[in-house]
């Protein structure tokens, strides 16, 4: 099935959304790094490279199916965070703001009953394991306060 131009157009603002959101996680890292919070920014610096291989990932699927890629301008971050909880709380969020966007894709796909694109859509907001390991490390942060901080870098080193 050919992408109709909506859906290429909705697919183009995902892989700019994508791009934006490995920028973010870059920042996050770097923020880090800045701290001296390695595992920390480690645990980001995967995230930022997970969200750029997504976007590579909508693009190669977009034009196997004879969409047209435009990437739209990626505007700039945000560079002051708050504490490592608050950045891992933000993290949680924008997973969320992720989800929701990827979810107006398949929908688009569903209401035009384009399966294959419907499909592939599922298959990313189905492996958004990321959110529920945010969550988990803010789940850390509140029950140990910054007590477990270096035991914190440490784990997410690993």
């Amino acid at each position: 099935m050919i992408l109709s131009r909506e859906l290429s157009n909705a697919l183009n603002d995902q892989v700019t959304a994508q791009m934006w959101s490995s920028n973010l996680y870059m920042s996050m890292a770097a923020h880090f790094m800045m701290l001296g919070h390695k595992g920390m920014a480690s645990w980001m610096k995967k995230k930022s490279f997970q969200e750029l291989e997504s976007a590579y990932q909508l693009i190669e699927y977009s034009l196997a199916n004879g969409g047209q890629i435009v990437i739209g301008v990626i505007n700039a971050v945000p560079t002051g965070f708050g504490t490592p909880q608050e950045i891992f709380e933000r993290a949680v969020d924008h997973e969320q703001h992720q989800i929701k966007l990827m979810q107006k894709v398949m929908n688009m796909a569903a209401d035009e009953k384009d399966s294959a694109t419907e499909g592939f859509m599922s298959e990313y907001i189905n492996g958004q394991e990321e959110q529920t390991s945010a969550k988990a490390i803010v789940e850390k942060f509140k029950q140990n306060g910054d007590q477990s901080l270096d035991v914190l870098d440490q784990e997410l080193g690993k």
